[in-house]
């Protein structure tokens, strides 16, 4: 692109500066869709994003209501002591006394 052209006339000069012209904007016309394009895609991701958290947060909101009036304190407090969330499976687990305290099992998934 950077190459010195020779020109014969000045409408030579003029022809082919013009389809270069022609081809540079069409060329930043392609890269102004893309770039609207991607917007558009972060735009959309980014709002699925905040509605997930807003779903996720009703849910535990709900969650915590349920165990503040339905479970007592007392049985919350046992469950609490002999749960573990463990990160590599991604799920929690009880610790049973009665196995020892290295013996975990694993439950279900946290909904």
């Amino acid at each position: 692109m950077n190459a010195q052209h020779k020109f014969n006339s000045i409408q030579e000069e003029l022809d082919f500066k013009s389809k270069k012209l022609e081809t540079l904007w069409t060329q930043y016309n392609e890269a102004n869709e893309l770039l609207n394009t991607a917007q558009e895609d972060f735009d959309r991701e980014r709002n699925d994003m905040f509605d997930t958290i807003y779903e996720l947060t009703n849910q535990l909101k709900l969650k915590q209501i349920i165990c503040e009036n339905f479970i007592p304190p007392d049985e919350y407090k046992k469950y609490e002591k002999v749960t573990v969330w463990n990160e590599e499976v991604n799920d929690w687990q009880i610790n049973h006394p009665a196995k020892g305290p290295n013996s975990i099992k694993k439950e279900s998934k946290r909904p």
